[in-house]
Order: C-alpha cells, then structure tokens, then sequence
C-alpha cells in the first residue's frame, strides 16, 4: 500500500512541495512530488499491479486545518517542547498546506497494488479484500519488499561509484 501526497501537474514532472525554500529549509529537505501516472508507472514497473486508487484530497484540507486548530490551541505545550520557531514553522506550514490542498495544487492518494498470483490477477477492489487468502497477502508483501529493493537499486546505480 502506497500512502502519501502528490502533485497535480498534468506534465508529469517531479515537483518540489508549494512554499519552495521554505518548505526545503525548515520541513522536508530535498522532498520532491510525484503525480499519480508517476506512481502508477512505478508500480506497473516493479511488476505489481494496483487494485484500488482512492483520492483522499477533498478531506485533507480540512484535516489540515484541524492539525493547524489543535497546534495553535496547544501552542504553549508545543513551544515549550520544541521552541517558538519550531511552532511558527509548522504553524505556517499547515496552514499553506490546507491552501495549496483547497486549491487543488497537492493530493493525497492511496494505492493498494499487489502481485498478480498463478491463480489469476490481483483482486480487482478494496472491496475483493476478504477473499484475498493469505498466500496472496504473503505474495504481496514479498513484492512491495521487492519493489524497496529495485528502488535502492535504481538509486544506488545513479550514484557516484566509490573510489577505489
């Protein structure tokens, strides 16, 4: 199961998260947004195939803007823990997030691919879950481990080689 948030470029291009260096410096150095053809590519790749996509976007908004509420109800517990700057950067951040997920700039998706079995294709819906038998849960699981491993491979090879 893939769980995270996306861009909506129609282009494909990996982006950077909406707020540029700030976003870069203080939250996730270096992160970068796939879109959904991305990810489905990826996993296509990796020889699983995904049975179920579900947008959560329209609810991630106001599940930000609650996070925002409860960080600034509890600012004087969250400063003393981790200091003013630390609040205000998340404080910020949360609030841009809400906007750029209102805005329909970001995503959240998740996607639950598995690997198809001799028996036939990956069940084709969440809703196909309770008949997946544990064989096919175990299938799964060793695929998505795989997949781990062909993705270190891809960045490892794109590495500098090691001096000698």
């Amino acid at each position: 199961m893939h769980h995270g948030i996306i861009t909506t470029d129609a282009d494909g291009r990996p982006q950077r998260p909406p707020g540029g260096e700030f976003i870069d410096r203080y939250v996730f150095p270096g992160g970068e947004l796939a879109n959904l053809p991305r990810l489905l590519t990826e996993i296509a790749r990796c020889g699983l195939e995904a049975t179920a996509v579900e947008d959560l976007r329209p609810h991630f908004a106001r599940t930000l803007t609650l996070w925002g509420d409860r960080l600034e109800a509890n600012r004087a517990g969250v400063t003393a823990a981790g200091g003013a700057e630390r609040y205000r950067i998340w404080w910020v951040y949360l609030a841009g997030m809400a906007h750029a997920f209102e805005r329909r700039r970001l995503s959240v998706v998740q996607i639950v691919a598995c690997k198809p079995t001799a028996a036939g294709p990956a069940p084709a819906s969440m809703d196909a879950r309770a008949s997946i038998s544990a064989e096919h849960g175990l299938a799964c699981v060793e695929r998505l481990t795989a997949m781990r491993e062909c993705r270190r491979q891809e960045i490892g090879s794109a590495a500098p080689a090691e001096p000698e």
